[in-house]
């Protein structure tokens, strides 16, 4: 009786005990797995390393907790993706306002070569036509003393040959005065 009684209550308690632990090894690794699985993510993500997830589908506390930390990765995906849009817009802008800044730089310096071309044709227009009103103003001189020169000449032709003709008057009537005289003496010779 009582040693078979304590017999079987002490095998009882030993496979008790044995189920108890087995459970508990059961229990433990039900947990310790998947918890492994999220601290390795952890230190991943901490690392810098992104692409392992916990992937651990049971409903329970762990799987809520392997879904967070998926989220998480996720949410930290987006928020790199995100920085990387809005840094190749903020590049894409600047390169656009560097692009119109030399447009503008080129329009404007290509609008100070003109104006400075403009003004430049203006000047040598200005001094070609000064040139040739220099030139005009030359010849007109020229043109001037010239035309003294010839009156010049063509009063003292007209003067010389009035002296000519005066002096072949004078001496035409000092000749018809000699004739006058030599007749005269004449007349008188003979009326002597």
């Amino acid at each position: 009786g009582l040693g078979s009684l304590r017999t079987t209550s002490l095998v009882v308690s030993i496979v008790g005990l044995v189920l108890f632990l087995l459970v508990g090894i059961v229990i433990i690794r039900a947990i310790a797995g998947p918890l492994s699985k999220v601290v390795n993510s952890l230190r991943a993500i901490a690392s810098g390393d992104r692409t392992q997830r916990v992937e651990h589908d049971n409903q329970d506390e762990i799987g809520e907790i392997a879904v967070a930390v998926d989220q998480v990765i996720d949410a930290l995906d987006a928020g790199d993706e995100a920085a990387r849009e809005a840094e190749q817009e903020r590049l894409a802008r600047a390169e656009q306002e560097k692009q119109a800044a030399e447009e503008r730089a080129r329009l404007e310096r290509e609008a100070a070569e003109r104006e400075a071309r403009l003004e430049r044709e203006r000047l040598e227009a200005e001094q070609a036509e000064a040139e040739r009103e220099r030139k005009r103003d030359e010849d007109e001189a020229r043109r001037e003393r010239e035309m003294a020169e010839a009156k010049s000449e063509e009063e003292r032709q007209v003067l010389e040959e009035r002296h000519a003709r005066e002096r072949a008057e004078a001496e035409a009537e000092a000749e018809r005065a000699r004739e006058a005289a030599r007749a005269a003496a004449e007349t008188q010779a003979r009326v002597e």
